[in-house]
Formats: C-alpha cells, sequence, structure tokens
C-alpha cells in the first residue's frame, strides 16, 4: 500500500540527460565549478538545453564533449521544461519533447551541474568535420581542429581526477 509521504516524496523522472559543447567550452565550465551558463554569460539564449538524444548530431552544435547528467538529480534543484526545436530539425513536432531546457531567467547565476555529473564523454580530434564553421583565426582552429584544447581538457579531467572517456563518437 502506497504512504501519503511516499507520494509528495515522490521525485520527477528524468533519467539520464546530456549537455554537448566545445573543448574550450568544457574547460570553462570545470573552471567554474560546473555552472552551466548561457552564451558568453549573456541571455542572448535565456536557457541550458539538454538533450536525451545521446548521439546528436547537428551542423549548428559541435559535439567535441557530451556531458552525462543524471537528470533525476537535476530536477531536483532546477524546474525543467521539455522542449522541441521543430524549427532547427529537432524532434518531430510539437508533441515530440526530446529536449529539456532549464531558463536563465528563472536561474540568471546558472546551472550547477557538479552534483549531477555522471561523467564526461570527449569525442577525440580529427581532421575533418566541426571546424567548418569556425573563422582559421579563431584560436580553436588548429589543425588537427582543437588539439591543443583537446590536450589541455584531458589534462585538467586527470588532474581533478573527473569522471571521464576518450571515443571515437557518441553513440
Amino acid at each position: 500500500m502506497i504512504k501519503l509521504i511516499d507520494l509528495i516524496n515522490e521525485r520527477k523522472q528524468v533519467g539520464t540527460l546530456y549537455h554537448f559543447t566545445k573543448y574550450g567550452n568544457m574547460i570553462d565550465i570545470i573552471n567554474e565549478n560546473f555552472i552551466l551558463k548561457s552564451i558568453h554569460g549573456t541571455l542572448t539564449q535565456p536557457y541550458i538545453s539538454f538533450t536525451r538524444n545521446k548521439a546528436m548530431s547537428s551542423d549548428t552544435i559541435l559535439d567535441q564533449v557530451r556531458i552525462v547528467i543524471d537528470g533525476n538529480l537535476l530536477s531536483d534543484r532546477y524546474k525543467l521544461e521539455p522542449h522541441a526545436d521543430a524549427k532547427a530539425g529537432y524532434g518531430r513536432s510539437s508533441v515530440d519533447e526530446s529536449e529539456e531546457r532549464v531558463s536563465m531567467i528563472r536561474y540568471p547565476k546558472g546551472v550547477d551541474i557538479s552534483k549531477c555529473l555522471i561523467r564526461i564523454d570527449v569525442k577525440k580530434p580529427t581532421n575533418t568535420g566541426a571546424a567548418k564553421d569556425l573563422d582559421p583565426e579563431d584560436e580553436d582552429f588548429i589543425e588537427p581542429p582543437f588539439m591543443s584544447k583537446y590536450l589541455r581538457l584531458i589534462d585538467i579531467l586527470k588532474q581533478k581526477k573527473i569522471p571521464y572517456s576518450i571515443v571515437e563518437k557518441h553513440k
């Protein structure tokens, strides 16, 4: 028999969520104690996005790093809002809510994922793709693309004993 107290204490069942970013941003996230903020600390995008799609593939989102997050723990601390970005080609319609968002307007200091972090999956750099949208003058653009930030990120993960894996691709 279910007790009333069990109903009150029941949490939202979100499951595993993922947040994709690039090597340099991951270094910044670690240096900021795992606080996710909107792009460059502004409200140009007034939300932080998470997805259930563990193999995200997009021309507009660099997937050099996949942060694996316990969505149940995250939802204990933040209000997650389901979202389907059909305009960007994600989801089949507004009813296919494969994305979760946290409003930066509601949480202007950012989203602390330090207690929700499962691991970080770092994609090995390649000589193809990923750099096509970057300006060759950008410090991230190195042949092979992003190698210096990749190596620095791996060093930081090792030094700080942060759980990580190196992958060929996200699957």
